[in-house]
């Protein structure tokens, strides 16, 4: 917010505006380990509710398994980074399950494999990131 007058529009105050706006959406906004908890248990719960109507929802579940290959590859990505804090044995745990998760949604994708594994693996995930936000 650049500027240090208010003006007005229709007699409303743009700044008041705008500032009661900024403070809902730091109301708002989530921490890290929340959104990574939320993200796994949507994908796990689309993962499921697709796998039980594969023929009728096969598109929905093609599209879940890419969502979740694409939050795995950046949960690596992110875990290789110079700036990630975690431990060595965290980052090492969690890209093996990203090496994992990946390779059996190709499995899947290919008709050579069950969701379960993946719906698991998120579950588990998502549940130890919320009761480290929930710790912090």
């Amino acid at each position: 917010m650049a500027a240090h007058h208010s003006t007005s529009f229709r007699g409303i105050k743009m700044k008041s505006l705008a500032e009661a706006g900024y403070g809902q959406v730091r109301r708002q906004t989530a921490e890290p380990r929340q959104i990574e908890y939320q993200i796994l248990t949507k994908i796990a719960s689309d993962l499921e509710a697709a796998a039980a109507q594969r023929d009728k929802l096969f598109p929905q579940l093609m599209n879940a398994l890419q969502r979740n290959t694409a939050l795995w590859t950046a949960f690596a990505t992110d875990l290789m980074s110079k700036d990630n804090q975690c431990t060595d044995e965290v980052k090492a745990r969690m890209i093996g399950l990203a090496k994992f998760s990946i390779r059996h949604a190709q499995a899947v994708m290919a008709g050579n494999g069950d969701v379960s594994p993946l719906i698991e693996v998120n579950r588990t995930v998502a549940a130890g990131l919320r009761q480290a936000a929930e710790a912090a």
